[in-house]
């Protein structure tokens, strides 16, 4: 069972990176705390804009792609983390992030 679960979460996850890079541009949204075993978890997710040209609908999409351990919870800490994420792990283009969401911790947040 939880091999049937890990494949289907790599479709999910092959889909909605496929969408993303189909859209182009995109943003991410990194937020983080400890978990019940007290490591700091940070959950990742990517938004981008669906263009459905023959329905001729526009959606916002957003997606989450996995929680990761953080083990520097300094800005540089959590900026190597997402990098490893978007760039090696997940092999999207860095031209094409637009920019960061956060939810205005001080760490996060440019200076």
């Amino acid at each position: 069972m939880e091999e049937q679960v890990k494949l289907l979460a790599h479709e999910v996850r092959n889909v909605v990176i496929s969408e993303c890079e189909t859209a182009k541009f995109y943003t991410i949204t990194g937020d983080s705390s400890p978990d019940i075993s007290h490591k700091n978890q940070m959950a990742v997710l990517l938004r981008y804009v669906t263009v459905d040209r023959e329905k001729r609908l526009v959606q916002i999409q957003e997606r989450f792609i996995g929680y990761f351990h953080v083990t520097d919870g300094t800005a540089t800490g959590i900026c190597n983390v997402i990098e490893s994420v978007l760039f090696q792990e997940l092999s999207l283009e860095s031209k094409y992030l637009t920019g960061p969401a956060y939810d205005g911790a001080t760490t996060e947040r440019p200076s």
